[in-house]
């Protein structure tokens, strides 16, 4: 007889192996996103975009459910666990390939969830208070170095603080790391002269430093940001390789039929091609995705090596 996994496993073969014409009948019945974190946060806007955009093209309801806690692992975990028939898909961020390597017993696996695609992303922007002494990132860098132990920043997630991790390495600074739940808390110390530098997805910041609130001294990339326009791209000479991006995906748990897949992705390319959904994400001053499924799967596997070197040079240890 044959045990349970086995049973599952082969069941999962089976639907995966299932004809194209499986997913013409996909969607029938009301798809639950799940978003594993509190309302009104940037997971929250991209989940909220995509689903009523999604449901005026299937003629189904899309339904955003909220599973917060333990920093998205509870609703991640709900995703990685629900039966893979593409009627519970997971929209999270870049905090996925973080993760594991700040929890030592997590509850899943990240090969548990599909890549299906990515949504919107912005770049990582490095900002300071107005009253820290410093106009570039060069005279942060020196600040630091002639300073050591006084410089210190924050971030609203474990992806701001990994960003930080990397600045330090490249850079050669030595920034303590601050955290905190939220960016709103951050912000306020920051403007406040309490914390000297920030980071986080340049489009949160943005709308501060538009008002001349805080400094943004560059953004994480080799380019330009078109929502930051004056914010220099840092990722040259020795901060070559200081390219990161805050994104937001759909992810689908494994053993989803590749057509349901692909079905999926296909579909949410096709909103996000349409000029008013499209205006939904840009006004918040991220980038709209536009990558192949396979490109997306890439980029999370890139992200998760890139990750973990980066936690072990940084000495942070899973608890």
């Amino acid at each position: 007889m044959l045990t349970e996994r086995r049973r599952i496993a082969v069941l999962a073969l089976a639907l995966a192996a299932l004809p194209p014409a499986f997913a013409d009948e996909y969607p029938n019945k009301i798809v639950n996103l799940i978003v594993p974190a509190a309302p009104g946060g940037a997971v929250d806007t991209n989940a909220r975009v995509v689903s009523d955009a999604l449901q005026k093209l299937w003629g189904h309801p899309v339904v955003v459910q909220y599973k917060a806690g333990a920093n998205t692992l509870i609703g991640t975990d709900f995703v990685a666990k629900a039966p893979a028939d593409g009627y519970t898909l997971l929209m999270t961020s870049a905090s996925f390939t973080v993760l594991p390597n700040l929890v030592a017993r997590m509850p899943y696996e990240e090969s548990d969830l599909v890549p299906v695609t990515l949504v919107s992303q912005t770049p990582a922007a490095v900002f300071v208070s107005p009253s820290l002494p410093v106009k570039n990132i060069a005279e942060l860098i020196s600040y630091g170095q002639s300073h050591p132990g006084t410089l210190s920043f924050g971030a609203p997630d474990a992806t701001g603080a990994f960003v930080g991790h990397l600045f330090n390495q490249l850079a050669g600074t030595n920034m303590q790391y601050v955290p905190y739940k939220g960016f709103g808390p951050m912000a306020t110390d920051l403007m406040g002269g309490h914390l000297p530098v920030g980071i986080s997805g340049a489009s949160t910041v943005r709308p501060l430093a538009l008002t001349g609130k805080v400094k943004v001294l560059g953004i994480a990339s080799a380019r330009p940001f078109a929502g930051l326009p004056d914010a220099p791209a840092l990722a040259k000479d020795k901060l070559r390789s200081f390219e990161a991006s805050v994104w937001f995906g759909l992810f689908a748990p494994r053993g989803t039929p590749t057509a349901i897949v692909a079905k999926v992705h296909a579909d949410i390319a096709k909103v996000l091609a349409d000029p008013a959904v499209r205006r939904r994400l840009t006004d918040t001053g991220a980038e709209v995705g536009n990558v192949s499924q396979a490109d997306f799967a890439a980029l999370v596997r890139s992200e998760l090596t890139k990750w973990k070197a980066i936690a072990s040079a940084a000495g942070v240890k899973p608890e």
